[in-house]
């Protein structure tokens, strides 16, 4: 009688896992360099993204994916400013140079996107935020830190 139960259980427990992994749901994962010259690496909502020093009149660009590791399509939305979007960018120093070409992916498809930080030569450090929305149902909006600064002239 108790192997019978233990069996009844084990089988449950499978039929869960199985159900839960056919429904299945989109997970949204976000690669690239922590800083300029850095090896691409995942990261995590929160993290700052650094594009250092950079002369004045002169720019740096940073590349990013966006992979579905999910089992079912991830939708990225447009929230008004584009599947990735730039906030409080008060001086307008980043943008957003080649946004996502898509915004539905497919399970194990990516899409890149590229980051771009301009020196004014003012001296100063400029901050910003990048922000991600989707239907990832644990992590429905990323936003990553942004600072960059303007060397002043020489």
């Amino acid at each position: 009688m108790r192997r019978l139960l233990l069996t009844a259980a084990i089988v449950a427990i499978a039929s869960l896992g199985a159900c839960e992994l056919l429904d299945g749901s989109p997970q949204i994962k976000i690669s690239g360099p922590r800083s300029v010259g850095g090896a691409a690496e995942v990261l995590i909502g929160g993290e700052t993204i650094e594009f250092g020093s950079v002369p004045n009149g002169e720019s740096v660009d940073l590349t990013y994916t966006i992979q579905n590791i999910g089992t079912s399509t991830l939708q990225l939305f447009d929230t008004g400013g584009g599947y990735v979007e730039i906030i409080n960018n008060t001086d307008g120093r980043f943008s957003v140079l080649t946004p996502p070409t898509t915004n539905d992916l497919d399970p194990d498809d990516a899409v890149t996107f590229v980051l771009r930080f301009t020196s004014n030569g003012s001296g100063a450090v400029s901050t910003a935020k990048v922000r991600i929305r989707s239907d990832d149902p644990d992590d429905q909006t990323l936003e990553f830190n942004l600072t960059g600064e303007s060397l002043g002239p020489v």
